[in-house]
């Protein structure tokens, strides 16, 4: 239930069309029925990390940083991801965070190269608008943040298994309202 009507679940199809209709600039007002617009404007906004590795975080910008992707392992969970939501970027291996990524599309299924030059795993896609993209070297030390997200509470940054005690190892996961605050703020200060 969105928006306090029922609406038939995101889900990930292959139509050959969907990514034609994305790159040549459709919008919410020609893909969604007006009632289901409606809706996803007026729902509340959810914030999921997104993680990339240097090499792939390195990828998506070179690709113009307007189209993300997951495996199709983590297909259900990017089927819950509506327009208007929002990826908050963590680059493993580099304990940063890196971007803020506005969500303009539902999710789709594309098998062009963007992460990996041949046989790229991320092809549950979805199209976005950065609204912070920042180097490794500029992105929020996770540890500068540490102490004041809910989700590292009890777990001790650098022991054995930390990134999958604090949901960082695997995405897109959902973060909390408050998590989601002081890492845009942090970022934001970043940029």
């Amino acid at each position: 239930m969105i928006g306090g009507a029922n609406l038939e679940p995101n889900t990930c199809e292959v139509r050959p069309d969907t990514a034609d209709d994305l790159a040549s600039g459709a919008t919410l007002s020609t893909l969604l029925p007006s009632a289901q617009r409606a809706c996803l404007l007026s729902a509340e906004m959810n914030f999921w990390t997104h993680i990339f590795t240097p090499e792939t975080w390195e990828s998506f910008c070179s690709h113009g940083g307007t189209v993300t992707g997951f495996t199709v392992r983590y297909r259900r969970a990017a089927e819950k991801i509506a327009p208007g939501d929002h990826f908050l970027c963590y680059t493993a291996r580099a304990a940063t965070w890196t971007g803020i990524l506005a969500v303009t599309s539902p999710c789709f299924i594309d098998r062009t190269p963007i992460f990996e030059p041949a046989g790229d795993p991320y092809i549950i896609r979805f199209r976005v608008e950065p609204e912070i993209t920042l180097s490794l070297e500029e992105g929020v030390p996770i540890a500068e943040v540490w102490d004041r997200l809910e989700r590292t509470r009890g777990v001790t940054y650098g022991k054995k298994s930390w990134a999958y005690k604090v949901h960082l190892a695997v995405s897109p996961s959902p973060i909390s309202a408050h998590d989601a605050a002081v890492l845009s703020e942090a970022l934001r200060r970043h940029a």
